[in-house]
């Protein structure tokens, strides 16, 4: 190979190199909310009360399951933080659909790797 194709092919390299770059530096932050999903289990009777369902460890004698949440988000470093918005999110769901509680079933990290990872929340409502 003769000379100018060596250039040639180092001018390409450095044109790759620099859109590279200037793709890695000029790429967004990408922020998440939680989202979720409320299940219903029966015909739903919905609250006109504000107040924000208390959480539980079991539901409490004479409570009933009124329906079952997911809420889901992307990891940003702050797992505690996060799991809080997670729970507040979850409980302003519950408190929507007619909960007087809400008890955490699991709440855990897929084992997905990058954008495929997720925190996962599933909670019931119970009233």
């Amino acid at each position: 190979m003769n000379n100018q194709t060596y250039i040639r092919w180092g001018i390409y390299g450095f044109i790759i190199v620099a859109v590279l770059l200037i793709l890695w530096v000029i790429q967004p932050a990408v922020t998440y909310t939680p989202h979720g999903l409320f299940l219903p289990t029966q015909k739903q009777l919905y609250s006109a009360q504000s107040e924000t369902a208390p959480l539980y460890r079991q539901a409490p004698m004479g409570m009933q399951v009124i329906g079952n949440i997911s809420v889901s988000d992307h990891p940003n470093g702050h797992p505690e933080l996060q799991q809080k918005q997670m729970i507040a999110y979850a409980q302003q769901l519950a408190t929507q659909h007619g909960a007087k509680g809400l008890v955490p079933v699991n709440f855990f990290r897929s084992q997905g790797d990058g954008p495929l990872s997720v925190f996962l929340l599933q909670a019931q409502a119970v009233r």
